[in-house]
């Protein structure tokens, strides 16, 4: 069996921070004013844009930078967490934890419940197009569907992508419950990529990448075959999709199970190909990204390193 995992934001489909942002500005205006919601709505974008290095397994993350981990480290002490497996879990990726963080930058007082309207209004700018023939997923990506319905030989799609971290209001508290979590970003997922998956779609609560654990549950329950199975990974974040999958591959003894012939023939290694998508040219040296196999900056780019690796030729060589 062929698999094609995919990463979703920034790989899949356009992440539209910007125009979030603004809508979460716009949703605080009333409350604190202009001026102050555009702090805050600024606060949260270098708090994504830090997030972001930090996923890319960017080093150099200046003094500010380690001053905005610091502060969301902080806030998220104060988050209520649900469930045991979620008690060490980072919350860096919540939108509500950057508002928190954001009132002793920018000096202003939000309210919980307006730190949760404010997360809805950004989020519903993530999912929600402005133009109604928007499928928002990238068009080479919707041009390698069309190649892959057509193509003879069957790969299975899988999409694997992060939590969004989202909370809730409840009792006076902040609250982080990763089957909450896990639902709101389900239904932020564009339909094409739902259908084309068959809701074949693993989201990081609590636990997601690059931890092997979330690995390892991608792996066992789509019962992969080291021996017959080709694997192929595809994200923008080299530290979370690239190196995060390779685990598999280097250690395979992280698995709860492996087929007894895997085991029997010494070969309990997975098949996986990793490609990085560089959509945005951060131009990576190939000395700084040793863990991936190829390097594209488009979906058009997909179709002939699958067929190398139909044919067996995992490095492109020819």
């Amino acid at each position: 069996m062929n698999y094609l995992v995919c990463d979703i934001d920034h790989t899949l489909t356009p992440f539209k921070d910007i125009a979030a942002r603004l809508r979460l500005g716009q949703s605080l205006v009333s409350r604190v004013g202009q001026k102050t919601a555009q702090s805050v709505s600024y606060f949260v974008g270098q708090c994504f844009e830090t997030n972001l290095k930090v996923a890319r397994g960017d080093r150099d993350l200046g003094e500010k930078g380690q001053e905005i981990l610091h502060l969301l480290d902080t806030a998220s002490k104060q988050i209520v967490k649900k469930t045991p497996e979620s008690q060490n879990v980072s919350l860096r990726w919540s939108r509500e934890l950057y508002m928190m963080a954001a009132q002793s930058v920018v000096g202003v007082a939000l309210s919980l419940q307006l730190m949760i309207e404010a997360a809805d209004a950004y989020w519903r700018g993530i999912a929600m197009p402005t133009d109604p023939r928007d499928s928002r997923v990238y068009p080479d990506v919707i041009q390698f569907f069309k190649w892959l319905d057509e193509h003879p030989t069957p790969w299975e799609l899988i999409l694997v992508t992060g939590s969004d971290r989202r909370l809730y209001f409840s009792d006076g508290k902040l609250v982080y419950a990763p089957e909450y979590s896990r639902q709101q970003k389900w239904e932020r997922i564009p339909t094409l990529l739902l259908q084309k998956s068959g809701n074949r779609v693993f989201v990081g609560d609590p636990i997601g990448k690059p931890d092997h654990e979330f690995w390892r549950r991608v792996a066992e329950t789509e019962a992969w075959d080291p021996l017959d199975d080709s694997i192929v990974v595809v994200g923008d974040s080299y530290r979370s999709d690239i190196c995060g999958v390779k685990q598999l591959e280097a250690n395979p003894d992280i698995l709860v199970y492996q087929p007894p012939e895997a085991k029997e023939q010494g070969s309990g290694r997975y098949n996986i190909t990793t490609v990085l998508i560089d959509r945005h040219d951060h131009s990576y040296p190939k000395d700084e990204i040793p863990e991936a196999d190829h390097l594209i900056s488009s979906f058009d780019e997909m179709p002939k390193i699958l067929e190398q690796i139909e044919v067996g030729d995992t490095d492109g060589t020819g």
